[in-house]
């Protein structure tokens, strides 16, 4: 190839068929199509660059093993943090007391008589283990 080939330039260049519009608005399909393009070519690098790690197999184990682990410690955080000795009951509920619970209840009664009253006399004696006072 030598510099005086016919149907190349100076710099021994194919010559380029290149019209100049007139009127910049002649291009306006080529200009959409090329920028359709450049958002395309930069879609996919950046997907590229996001799935990298899921690209090697087995690298995304480690994630979502770190994964559950912070979430396993956030919960512990967060359960540790917000239960306070102050919202813990300070005694024990108090049973409640059914009709079907108590034997001597009937059917048929309604009302606070319903439920058997118990009461302890403080001055009946009770007997010693032994039987007798010494």
């Amino acid at each position: 190839m030598s510099v005086n080939d016919p149907g190349r330039d100076d710099g021994g260049l194919p010559p380029l068929n290149v019209k100049i519009p007139d009127d910049a608005r002649e291009l306006e399909r080529e200009v959409l199509a090329y920028h359709r393009e450049v958002r395309s070519v930069r879609r996919r690098a950046r997907l590229r660059r996001i799935l990298r790690p899921f690209a090697v197999p087995g690298a995304a184990v480690p994630l979502i093993a770190i994964c559950a682990a912070l979430s396993m410690v956030a919960g512990a955080m967060l359960s540790v943090l917000t239960i306070s000795p102050a919202s813990a009951p300070t005694h024990p509920p108090r049973p409640a007391v059914t009709a079907a619970a108590t034997p001597h209840a009937s059917a048929h009664s309604v009302g606070p008589s319903a439920t058997p009253k118990t009461t302890t006399s403080p001055a009946s004696p009770t007997p010693s283990a032994s039987g007798h006072h010494g």
